[in-house]
């Protein structure tokens, strides 16, 4: 599952230029696509790290990254137990990265950014967008939807839910961390989506915003002439 969030990213590559061969779609509604699924990528590793930076958290696996050499640890604990007697000092509160067998800094910092999960918001960012994209595209919510087209939009979840339940399997995360990676992911994919696409219940919503032939567009470019 390492791997699955760039793979995943290069499909919805594909899906996206698919869309643009058989509905001959423009090379502007094709870029527009394209830096949307980008952008909503970027934004969410973004923020995810940013917290990641701020709050931190110990991964499952902490113990077995961290390779601890038990010698250090009883060293350091009757070290401290001689030269003071003060019951908020114990083993909770004693040891760092200076008892670890493995000594590779950046390994052992991100050890300690478990939360959020970042592949659990990339790929929910990735699915989510795509997910809303092919709505659009196949007009999901118009009056003569059919069933295969809703299978074909949630494809993307069951592969997101299923590298999010991966990273708790593997123990490189919490489950906490995953449902709050999941979400941020989610929203994230759904903003960015809405910003170059209009609703799924629009009768243009497979034509990216700002497009000439989509009059929803072109009242408010008028609306905006109007006023200035």
């Amino acid at each position: 599952m390492q791997y699955l969030v760039s793979i995943t990213l290069i499909v919805c590559f594909l899906i996206i230029t698919g869309f643009k061969i058989v509905k001959k779609r423009s090379k502007f509604d094709y870029n527009q696509a394209l830096i949307g699924l980008v952008f909503s990528f970027c934004i969410s590793s973004l923020f995810v790290n940013v917290i990641k930076n701020l709050v931190g958290r110990y991964r499952p696996d902490f113990i077995s990254i961290c390779d601890i050499d038990f010698n250090k640890v009883n060293e350091q604990y009757e070290y401290y137990s001689n030269i003071t007697t003060d019951i908020n000092y114990g083993p909770r509160n004693l040891f760092n990265t200076s008892i670890c067998q493995n000594t590779n800094e950046r390994k052992l910092n991100e050890g300690r950014r478990s939360f959020p999960s970042g592949h659990s918001s990339l790929i929910f960012s990735e699915m989510t967008y795509i997910s809303l994209y092919m709505a659009g595209q196949l007009h999901l919510l118009n009056k003569k939807t059919s069933l295969w087209k809703l299978f074909v939009v949630l494809i993307p979840y069951t592969i997101a839910i299923a590298v999010a339940l991966s990273r708790v399997f593997d123990y490189r995360h919490h489950w906490e961390d995953v449902t709050v990676g999941g979400f941020i992911g989610f929203i994230f994919g759904i903003i960015v989506y809405f910003f170059y696409f209009p609703s799924l219940t629009n009768e243009n919503c497979d034509i990216a915003y700002q497009r000439d032939s989509n009059k929803n567009n072109k009242k408010v470019f008028e609306d905006l002439e109007m006023i200035m």
